[in-house]
């Protein structure tokens, strides 16, 4: 059994990140146990619950949707290679959906939804700002409607998602929803 390098936690052999600390294990990973003088936490570890979910393509690119899963501490990208679902319901670390082509997810783990090497996390104490913009493009005789995410990271990289065929008023929800993780980072342009 593998284990992570950085806090000495035991991980499963498909894991992709260490589910105690978050390091990635594709490149930190011993197949020994931890060194001696690695002290196991006293207290059980928290457990990651789901604050809100949103089905998400990156600008530009193809074939790139994901499912944004905001827990209470960092924004999981599950890679997405069915269609597009909605979250229905959300336990701790645990999730299921009401779109039949996705039930390959269904009752997946956060840490299951990593194991895809197209899948990526982003810890909040790694965010700057997150921005949700409303934008409406006439094209032609269309009106396209979606959502502008932009997540700015402290070390100055930016991370962008399109939240398509979307209402202005989904922002509403948004904000409900993570005005109280985030605070003063999120900012919404209506």
């Amino acid at each position: 059994m593998p284990f992570c390098t950085n806090c000495g936690h035991e991980l499963a052999v498909s894991a992709a990140f260490c589910p105690n600390c978050g390091t990635s294990v594709t490149q930190k990973v011993t197949s020994s146990p931890a060194p001696s003088f690695v002290v196991a936490p006293s207290v059980p570890v928290a457990t990651e619950s789901v604050v809100y979910s949103i089905d998400v393509e990156e600008p530009n690119v193809r074939g790139s949707k994901y499912l944004l899963v905001f827990t209470d501490r960092r924004i999981v990208a599950a890679f997405e290679s069915g269609g597009l679902t909605r979250l229905a319901t959300a336990g701790v670390g645990r999730m299921a959906y009401d779109d039949a082509k996705m039930q390959h997810m269904k009752g997946k783990t956060i840490d299951e939804l990593l194991s895809d090497n197209r899948s990526f996390f982003i810890p909040y104490n790694e965010i700057h700002v997150i921005e949700f913009e409303a934008v409406v493009k006439k094209v032609m005789l269309l009106t396209i409607n979606y959502i502008l995410l932009k997540v700015n990271r402290t070390a100055g990289s930016q991370q962008e998602f399109m939240i398509p065929r979307t209402k202005p008023e989904k922002l509403e929800e948004i904000e409900r929803y993570l005005r109280p993780v985030f605070r003063e980072k999120l900012i919404v342009r209506k």
